[in-house]
């Protein structure tokens, strides 16, 4: 495809149809911003271990369990 020629990478690899990733960096530090558009949940596999900004505990995880619609902010 015409992306590939022109060198565009996907943000996160194999992303299943329906998830949208956003990436946002500023001052030293990058947050990933996914949401799930279909009504199937996704699991998405993390490149490398990242924080989950959206749980109390700011857990470290490698792959997030997005619900049907479910939104995720990540930060590496």
């Amino acid at each position: 495809s015409w992306l590939q020629q022109a060198g565009v990478q996907p943000i996160l690899p194999n992303t299943p149809e329906g998830v949208e990733v956003c990436e946002r960096s500023g001052e030293g530090k990058t947050v990933l911003i996914l949401v799930n558009h279909s009504t199937d949940p996704q699991l998405i596999t993390l490149p490398k271990e990242m924080t989950d900004l959206l749980t109390t505990s700011h857990a470290r995880v490698t792959s997030v369990d997005l619900p049907k619609f479910g939104v995720a902010v990540l930060q590496e």
